[in-house]
């Protein structure tokens, strides 16, 4: 069924215009669109809920859905994604379904969707769309406001160095390795100084 979704045009995988919505909402100084390709260690494989509560977050007039997906036909998965009118965004293949067809290929039970106004009409939840959407590339600059927030998390992107977007990144924001070793030494000497 996937192949012939496939080779349908039904199943498609994401677009340039779906990664450019994903580049600009950041979690933690990173685009999405980064935690999506390449951070599956980072945030724990299969841990869906998050990114597609990301994705949800940089699509406009998305829906997010939580379900029980059939995996290959032989077990329930609990999993996220979003969707809309015609399309649902997986984040665990980085493709886009026909939604008719991938209700049908996965069969989700236990779904539980919500849109944008349903999510922040809880006061927790608004505060965290609130706070990722809040910041752009900017701020992560080395003289932007959040520029701390990147450098607490950049380390653990540090590893993917060797894919060419990753390092790109690191060097648009101008990171610097040994920044974050100055800013933890800062850090600590504070800590001391104040136990005194």
């Amino acid at each position: 069924m996937i192949k012939k979704g496939i080779d349908s045009g039904l199943i498609l995988p994401f677009d340039k215009e779906i990664f450019s919505m994903l580049d600009n909402t950041f979690v933690c100084g990173i685009p999405v669109s980064m935690h999506l390709k390449f951070f599956n260690s980072v945030s724990g494989i299969g841990n869906f809920h998050d990114k597609s509560l990301y994705m949800f977050f940089s699509i406009p007039n998305s829906i997010l859905v939580y379900c029980k997906c059939n995996y290959k036909g032989q077990e329930y998965i609990e999993h996220g994604f979003v969707e809309t009118d015609k399309y649902v965004y997986d984040p665990a293949t980085l493709m886009r379904f026909d939604k008719e067809l991938y209700y049908l290929i996965y069969d989700p039970t236990d779904v539980t969707k919500c849109t944008l106004d349903e999510y922040c009409s809880d006061d927790e939840n608004k505060k965290i769309y609130e706070y990722i959407t809040k910041y752009c590339l900017e701020d992560y600059m080395p003289d932007g406001c959040e520029r701390k927030e990147f450098l607490y998390n950049a380390k653990i992107v540090e590893y993917y160095r060797n894919i060419k977007e990753v390092d790109d990144y690191l060097n648009m924001l101008d990171y610097d390795s040994s920044s974050v070793i100055n800013d933890i030494n800062e850090r600590i000497d504070v800590l001391v100084k104040n136990k005194r």
